[in-house]
């Protein structure tokens, strides 16, 4: 009764029905030496299982490693992968925040301001510039975190601002506009950032802004194309282009966005707690010592029976 609540029991009848089944679907041309070339098992060409059965030999080798680790060494590791997680996790909630606060100063900023094209010189172009909205508004909207004398004071400043240093004669207006807009820029975050919560305020400072909008096209536009090629079925070659491309662009795509920190860590976190728990086990009854039995023998007959 005790061998059958064993899961090396389970896994042992497992791995001699796979490889019965295997080796009945190409005994008829491995006993008569003939090439197995054209054959297929689970849909997949005998020459890919034979090299799945080196990769596994390969992983049952790589078991032995463990023996030159030390479970103290393992924990440690652990520990220091949750650590790191614990800290990309805190690190990407608060881009999450900044996004939100973002999004809150970006509204108030179409309420304060507006943009016009004005003409300057006869035969130049038009110039396109932002200023404050006239002053002649009768209450402040809903929600704004300033108040009217708020707005009168900016409204002056930067009024006073314009008056003094712009005129669009001059030959020079276009630089002087993008100052007097990056000088309105400043006014409106200080304001903004006046009128926030402390912890808010010290966050948007810490972590800035970060335009994502070029990584998001770009990951749109992979899922897209590989759509396109899966729904026409017409084009494999460029099917496999666009999954090729994927294996390349995906990866960085979710590094940028913080899933593969998260998972890698997380991953590195569990299995070096789990693989520290199995090497405390005596040695004979060593789970990962069975489990590398199990892989080498699988491998070694696929990889038999293919040649």
């Amino acid at each position: 009764m005790r061998l059958l609540k064993s899961w090396k029991f389970y896994t042992a009848i497992a791995c001699v029905i796979f490889v019965g089944t295997y080796f009945q679907a190409i005994d008829h041309t491995f006993m008569s030496g003939k090439s197995n070339g054209t054959l297929r098992f689970l849909n997949c060409p005998v020459i890919w299982w034979g090299r799945i059965g080196k990769l596994l030999q390969f992983l049952a080798g790589l078991l032995a490693l463990l023996d030159v680790v030390e479970p103290d060494d393992l924990r440690t590791l652990g520990r220091k992968a949750k650590a790191i997680r614990t800290g990309l996790v805190k690190n990407f909630s608060d881009a999450v925040a900044v996004e939100s606060i973002l999004a809150k100063e970006a509204a108030l900023r179409q309420l304060i301001t507006e943009t016009k094209s004005i003409e300057s010189v006869p035969e130049m172009p038009s110039i396109t510039y932002t200023y404050l909205r006239q002053e002649g508004i009768e209450s402040i909207p809903p929600g704004s975190p300033y108040s009217m004398e708020d707005y009168r004071a900016l409204h002056s400043r930067f009024s006073r601002e314009r008056h003094l240093n712009h005129d669009c004669t001059r030959e020079d207006h276009q630089d002087v506009c993008a100052q007097q807009r990056h000088f309105l820029d400043r006014l409106i975050r200080d304001l903004f950032l006046d009128r926030l919560e402390r912890s808010d305020a010290e966050l948007l400072r810490r972590k800035g802004k970060e335009d994502t909008s070029g990584v998001v096209a770009l990951y749109v536009i992979l899922l897209g194309s590989m759509l396109m090629f899966a729904l026409i079925g017409h084009a494999p070659k460029y099917a496999v282009i666009s999954v090729l491309i994927a294996c390349v662009f995906a990866p960085a795509l979710f590094w940028r966005a913080g899933v593969m920190h998260r998972a890698l860590y997380w991953m590195l976190e569990r299995a070096a707690g789990l693989v520290a728990s199995l090497l405390d086990k005596p040695k004979p009854d060593h789970g990962l010592r069975w489990a590398g039995i199990f892989l080498f023998l699988v491998g070694f007959w696929l990889d038999f029976f293919s040649s």
